[in-house]
């Protein structure tokens, strides 16, 4: 059942529209006008052909504006997209395991340019092993994370819940069960209910999908349960030796954003995108590039077989989104080729300031980019060539799209706007798209009008909750100097003044979770809760929002 596109959702797309006035809003709006989101939502543009950031920054909001927005109706079945993308990066990673076993072997080469990048792809190696160092000699980052597992599922899946039930976990993963049975969940488990002590030995892990974009969505896997609290164990060790690279995966998308935008005026660094970059990392790629021991632990813990829809499948990629240590490993894997391209192309690589690598989001100097592309094109990746830049006025790296070193970037929006909560955070990404100044100026007043238009959806009382944009969508963004309800360096509702450093307070609409109480599980649920850090007041369902109401924060 699809939803109606609402009447002051139009309104504000309509508003929006008229008032860029370029050809292409023209288009558009004729085409929301007789409702044809199909040919509306495949609107396609490429920055390469712009000669200034204005009017591209203005057929970019047309074309962005509704595309990940999945309450639109349209003629195209996402889920479907997204298994034939799926079973396309199979594939891929099935030739390039078949590329990969003889470099394993050190040959024979049936190509002769398998031979000339064979040395090549030996230094990649050592730069792998290099980054990811020795096997821990335990794992003791391991821990649970916030989502499902195989058999946790939805609001089900808090941490309490996951320790009070079975454990899950894959055939080759049945040598950790000694590592576990030291943790306190498998403790509780043998003293409380020793019928559940013994894990439930599943085939692999379950494909779902999650939104993306309106026209597809994206594969992800939750793995067993026992397998995803050592994998997570594994990506944390692997994100601190890559912090001692130079790359800090906690601070790097700010970083690639500003490089991104630096190189957008000097064309000193191109930024390379690729496609399905998770489902694309091909098991004898790995491999080839871990030692045999560090290999060892990768496989033991992955799950060799997705199950979907009845059927399982045994995987050519060696693990996907949703495994614990897949962002890590490839963050790992696409820097040991970066450094590589950048030092045979006559400079010296330093990860942190000419070699920048976030996931797939690949920054190198603009005169490396052709090899580190080949090299990338050979071990299996596809390059995203819609949101690769080489040359030109524009960059896009980390969610920051910059046109001559002007932010380009539009807002999405994501679903339907329903809630005064919607309204604030569609009001604020129209704002941050018009550049507002300090003092309040509106760099594209084209865009006010639309602003107003989801103001006026909101409620006198809570239009009133305003602030910087430092708060996020809790207020309705404003200047410093415009923001209307705050109380400077005085005790909120009071009138005194307070002592002490100033602090404004500022009303917000904030949203509330209620806690699941503790007591809801037995006594040594709730020991085992406190020893993972569950607060005492017990945990909150992952994405769980109880209400919303007017709050006073602090802000300074």
């Amino acid at each position: 059942m699809t939803t109606p596109f609402p009447k002051c959702l139009r309104d504000v797309t309509s508003s929006l529209f008229s008032g860029l006035k370029t050809p292409l809003s023209i288009r558009a709006l004729k085409m929301l006008a007789e409702d044809d989101y199909d040919q509306l939502l495949s609107l396609k543009i490429d920055p390469r052909t712009y000669h200034d950031s204005e009017t591209y920054m203005k057929d970019a909001i047309v074309v962005n504006f509704l595309r990940k927005c999945v309450d639109v109706a349209i003629n195209v079945d996402p889920k479907a997209e997204a298994v034939k993308v799926w079973h396309i990066s199979e594939q891929r990673c099935a030739r390039t395991n078949v590329r990969f076993k003889s470099h394993i072997f050190n040959g024979p080469f049936e190509d002769l340019s398998d031979v000339r990048v064979h040395e090549l792809l030996l230094n990649v190696q050592k730069t792998f092993k290099e980054i990811v160092g020795n096997v821990p000699k335990e794992l003791v980052s391991s821990r649970h994370g916030p989502g499902s597992t195989f058999r946790d599922k939805g609001k089900l899946a808090t941490l309490p819940d996951k320790i009070s039930n079975r454990p899950t976990i894959t055939s080759g993963a049945q040598c950790l069960k000694p590592l576990w049975s030291q943790t306190a969940w498998a403790r509780y488990l043998c003293w409380e209910h020793s019928n559940l002590s013994e894990p439930e030995e599943v085939r692999g892990d379950r494909m779902v999908f999650v939104d993306k974009t309106a026209l597809i969505k994206r594969p992800i896997s939750i793995g067993p349960s026992i397998n995803t609290y050592f994998q997570l164990g594994v990506g944390s060790h692997l994100r601190r030796r890559l912090k001692k690279f130079g790359i800090d995966l906690d601070v790097n998308q700010s970083v690639h954003a500003q490089v991104a935008r630096d190189s957008s005026k000097d064309g000193k660094f191109a930024t390379i995108d690729l496609t399905s970059a998770s489902d694309s990392v091909a098991r004898e790629l790995v491999r080839f590039l871990s030692e045999p021991t560090w290999y060892s632990v990768l496989e033991t813990l992955r799950c060799p077989v997705t199950l979907f829809e009845g059927r399982a499948t045994a995987l050519q990629k060696f693990s996907a989104m949703g495994n614990g240590y897949t962002f890590e490993l490839e963050t790992c894997i696409f820097l040991a080729i970066a450094i590589n391209a950048v030092e045979l192309s006559g400079l010296k690589a330093i990860p942190g300031e000419n070699v920048f690598v976030y996931g797939d989001d690949i920054i190198v100097p603009t005169e490396c980019s052709d090899l580190t592309v080949k090299m990338l094109n050979y071990c299996g990746f596809d390059i995203n060539l819609k949101k690769t830049f080489v040359e030109g006025p524009f960059r896009e790296s980390c969610g920051g799209d910059f046109f001559e070193g002007v932010n380009v970037r539009t807002h999405f929006l994501e679903e339907f706007p329903i809630l005064p909560s919607d309204w604030i955070k569609l009001a604020n990404g129209i704002r941050r798209m018009a550049l507002v100044s300090d003092d309040g100026t509106w760099g594209r007043p084209y865009l006010r009008r639309s602003w107003f238009k989801c103001l006026d959806q909101l409620p006198i009382h809570i239009r009133e909750c305003r602030g910087p944009v430092g708060l996020g969508d809790l207020v309705i963004n404003e200047s410093l100097e415009t923001s209307l309800v705050h109380y400077s360096r005085t005790i909120p509702f009071t009138g005194k003044r307070a002592s002490g450093p100033s602090v404004d307070y500022y009303v917000v609409w904030a949203p509330y979770s209620k806690p699941v109480p503790l007591y809801y599980w037995k006594p040594l649920i709730q020991l085992a809760s406190a020893l993972y850090g569950v607060p005492s007041d017990g945990p909150i369902p992952r994405d769980s929002v109880s209400g919303y109401r007017r709050r006073l924060v602090p802000f300074s």
